[in-house]
C-alpha cells in the first residue's frame, strides 16, 4: 500500500492553525471583502480540513486492520491446499482430478509463499514489515478462486473421502467463505481510503482549497503590513507544502 503520509497534510493542518491564530490577533486591520477569506470562512475551512483528514486517519487504521486480519487467514491455505492434494493422491482418484488438483495447489503455493518471502527479506534488512503489496504482493482474489477450484475438483471426486475434518468439503468451504469475507473487507477498506483521500486532496489543493486560500491570506496580510512588523515575520516562516506525485498515490486492490 502505498504512503500517502497523511502526517504530511497534517502538517499543513498545523499552519493553518496558526495561521488563522494571527488572523485573529491582527482582526482590527484584518478586514478582507473576500467572503472565502474573512475570520469566520477560514475557521470553517480549518475545522472542514481537520475532520477530513481524521477521516483519512481512520480509514488507514481499518485498512491496517483489515489487511492483519486477511493475512491471518491466508496464512495457512497453502499447507491446507499441500494436504488436500496429498490426501487426493493416497485416495487412488483419477489422474485428471489429480493433475486439476496438482495445477490449482502449486499456483495457491507459489502466489503465497511470495509473501512469506517479503517478510523475510525485510527481517533480515531489519526493517518494518509495512503491508508492502508491490511487485511480489499475491493476487489474493485469483488465490480465492484457485481454491474454490480445488475444492471443486475434490467435490466431484467419489473417491476424496478424508477422514481428518479439517480437508473434508464442507470444512474446505467454510474457509472459502472465510477467505472471500476477509479479502472483501479489505477491498471496502481500501475503497473508503481511497474515498477519504481523494476528499483531503480536493479540500486542501483544489479550487478554494486549504493551500490556494492560505496563499491568499498571505498575500493580504502582507499587503496591509507592508511587509513589516512582527505579524508579517510570523506569517512568513509559515510553510504550506504541495504533495508530490508519490504521496498523492492511492491504494490498489488485488
Amino acid at each position: 500500500m502505498a504512503d500517502f503520509q497523511e502526517s504530511f497534510l497534517a502538517k499543513n493542518v498545523a499552519a493553518f492553525h496558526e495561521l488563522v491564530g494571527l488572523c485573529m490577533d491582527m482582526k482590527r486591520i484584518y478586514i478582507p471583502e473576500h467572503p472565502s477569506l474573512q475570520i469566520e470562512a477560514l475557521v470553517a475551512l480549518l475545522s472542514a480540513s481537520r475532520s477530513a483528514l481524521e477521516e483519512a486517519k481512520e480509514n488507514k487504521t481499518r485498512l491496517a486492520k483489515a489487511l492483519r486480519l486477511r493475512d491471518a487467514s491466508f496464512h495457512p491455505i497453502a499447507a491446507l491446499a499441500t494436504k488436500v492434494l496429498f490426501e487426493l493422491s493416497e485416495a487412488n482418484a483419477s489422474p485428471k482430478a489429480i493433475v486439476e488438483a496438482r495445477n490449482h495447489a502449486r499456483y495457491i503455493q507459489s502466489n503465497c509463499s511470495q509473501r512469506s518471502q517479503k517478510k523475510a527479506a525485510d527481517k533480515k534488512n531489519n526493517s518494518v514489515y509495512k503491508n508492502d503489496r508491490s511487485a511480489v504482493a499475491p493476487n489474493h482474489a485469483k488465490i480465492i478462486d484457485q481454491f474454490a477450484r480445488l475444492i471443486q475438483t475434490v467435490t466431484i471426486e467419489p473417491n476424496y473421502l478424508p477422514s481428518h475434518l479439517d480437508l473434508k468439503v464442507i470444512m474446505l468451504n467454510l474457509v472459502l467463505q472465510e477467505l472471500r469475507s476477509k479479502h472483501t473487507a479489505v477491498v471496502f477498506a481500501e475503497l473508503s481510503l481511497n474515498n477519504a483521500r481523494l476528499s483531503c486532496t480536493q479540500l486542501f489543493y483544489g479550487h478554494n482549497g486549504l493551500i490556494q486560500t492560505a496563499n491568499e491570506v498571505i498575500d493580504y496580510i502582507t499587503n496591509v503590513t507592508r511587509s513589516s512588523g512582527t505579524i508579517y515575520k510570523k506569517v512568513s516562516a509559515l510553510r504550506f507544502n504541495q504533495p508530490s506525485e508519490k504521496r498523492m498515490t492511492f491504494v490498489s486492490i488485488k
